[in-house]
């Protein structure tokens, strides 16, 4: 998951739909977030971005 796709669906849903996120999902947003720095921090490999070799080899 790609934690800026919370962020576009919190945007989106304010401008098409006028739709704000309640308390219940700011927590949950939160938890997620706090989760996945968490996640980052206490790694003990070093992360390395690999490329993505399905768009090389097709041509994409």
């Amino acid at each position: 998951m790609q934690y800026s796709q919370l962020i576009w669906a919190i945007v989106f849903g304010a401008l098409f739909f006028g739709e704000y996120p309640d308390y219940v999902a700011i927590i949950g947003l939160v938890i997620v977030l706090a989760a996945g720095l968490a996640n980052v921090l206490t790694e003990k490999l070093k992360i390395v971005w690999k490329p993505r070799l399905f768009f090389f080899r097709t041509g994409l």
